[in-house]
């Protein structure tokens, strides 16, 4: 029996939701309820086979500009804003999706093998892959499964509604399956930031560990990291949480400044990365392992070419040394894909935002240096606009606009070329910073009607409901 929507509502303001997105989370877990067959539309909820609820974030990247698949740190946090899901059994022998905000819906059977080209691309690519790894994780696929979700994310608008809703697959049916009950899969998905990086592979197409997915390990085509996964899974409610990657690895938490908060926009510029953006995100993607590679060729550590530098990250941690002669490599080595001050812009870029930006500004926000915390936040922004080029007229309209309201610190976020921008404004006045921002932007861009504008404090990570 789901609980009752009182019930849910205090569960959820438990965990870190404020009243009001509280309120919207449960409205569509009982629509998902509702639409897979195990509610009515006036709130209650008939009696059924076994299920559960779940609420998975978005989430806002405050710094971290492309950092975390070269080994670097991100300053992250949840949305408020997520899915919303059910699952329940199912009388056939298949695991079916459906998206209760569109209607769509499609079921694969377990003696079949998915195909992603035929429609519902990251549910097609997840169940190829869990299939894939099921027997080296000790579990099963025995029995049918419903999973139905609503969003109240934005789409493909930097917020991470894709990884949002493969954390959002795998809770589901790892709860119907009830594979934590396997000591094997425990021991390859340990805690939630092994669950991060394995789900981050998943997308990406790359084995994880001993789970190598095999012909399965095809992804969705985009070069990713685990920075969006890893604080789905790990944030902390009414804090800003740093991590650093490859693996991930918790660094600490900052609280959230009292009565501050987040505005945000969806500049209405979709950059999906499995879509018309891949290609742009995956240029930059590549060129830290194109650094690495002259790096490697340059034989340059005292121990032997790869010893102790598995990515851009470790040779920072090496000291100003190696970063000196990084810098030498580079200038004097030809990549047959990136100029050599490109390499050197990309190079500086992350070495400025994983060793200066990110620190200096989670230090700014935990003693309330509220202005140093922005001028950390510019200059992050500066360099991203000069070395990954990724931003849009759109998003960097945004920006300014939010800083000239007043906003303490505002950021576009995200892969880029589109996307969202978050601004850190005060709390009582938020509605009204809300209302003039949208206006702005639409007084300059009245083609972007589909623009989103949200607040969010910083929210829970995902959790399982009920």
């Amino acid at each position: 029996m789901i609980p009752d929507p009182a019930v849910l509502r205090e569960r959820l303001t438990g965990e870190g939701l404020s009243p009001g997105a509280a309120d919207e989370a449960v409205r569509r877990l009982l629509r998902a309820a509702v639409l897979c067959g195990s509610g009515t539309d006036d709130g209650t909820v008939d009696e059924g086979p076994p299920r559960a609820g779940f609420f998975v974030p978005g989430r806002i990247e405050l710094l971290g500009k492309h950092t975390d698949y070269a080994g670097g740190r991100s300053l992250v946090t949840a949305l408020e804003a997520g899915i919303s899901a059910v699952v329940v059994d199912h009388a056939e022998p298949v695991v079916e999706f459906v998206d209760t905000d569109t209607g769509a819906r499609a079921s694969f059977p377990h003696d079949r093998e998915p195909d992603p080209d035929g429609g519902f691309l990251y549910p097609a690519i997840y169940l190829s892959r869990i299939r894939a790894d099921l027997a080296t994780l000790g579990v099963e696929l025995e029995g049918g499964a419903l999973v139905a979700w609503s969003s109240s994310l934005p789409q493909a608008a930097g917020m991470s509604s894709s990884s949002a809703l493969l954390v959002t697959l795998h809770l589901a049916l790892a709860t119907r399956y009830r594979w934590a009950e396997s000591p094997r899969y425990r021991e390859h998905l340990l805690d939630r930031e092994a669950l991060a990086g394995y789900l981050a592979a998943v997308e990406a197409g790359r084995p994880f560990g001993a789970l190598a997915g095999g012909e399965a390990c095809r992804g969705v085509g985009s070069d990713g990291g685990s920075q969006d996964h890893t604080a789905i899974l790990c944030a902390r409610p009414g804090a800003v949480a740093r991590y650093a990657f490859r693996p991930a690895r918790y660094e600490g938490v900052v609280p959230m400044p009292e009565g501050w908060t987040f505005a945000l926009a969806s500049s209405g510029v979709s950059a999906p990365k499995a879509g018309s953006a891949r290609d742009r995100y995956n240029r930059l993607a590549a060129q830290p392992e194109a650094i690495m590679d002259l790096w490697r060729s340059a034989a340059v550590s005292v121990h032997g070419p790869d010893a102790g530098f598995d990515h851009l990250g470790s040779v920072l941690e090496a000291g100003p040394g190696a970063l000196i002669r990084l810098g030498q490599v580079l200038r004097e080595s030809r990549h047959l894909r990136f100029p050599p001050e490109v390499l050197l812009n990309r190079a500086a870029q992350f070495a400025d935002e994983t060793g200066l930006h990110v620190p200096m500004a989670a230090r700014a926000l935990e003693a309330g240096e509220l202005e140093a915390f922005g001028r950390s936040v510019r200059a992050s922004h500066r360099a991203a606009v000069e070395a990954l080029a990724n931003d849009t007229p759109e998003t960097e309209a945004l920006t300014f606009e939010a800083l000239a309201m007043g906003a303490v610190a505002a950021s576009p976020f995200g892969a880029g070329f589109g996307g969202s921008v978050w601004a850190l404004v005060r709390e009582e006045s938020s509605a009204e910073f809300l209302d003039r921002w949208r206006q702005r932007y639409l007084d300059a861009f009245s083609d972007r009607t589909d623009a989103t504008f949200l607040r969010s404090r910083a929210g829970p990570p995902a959790l399982r409901v009920f």
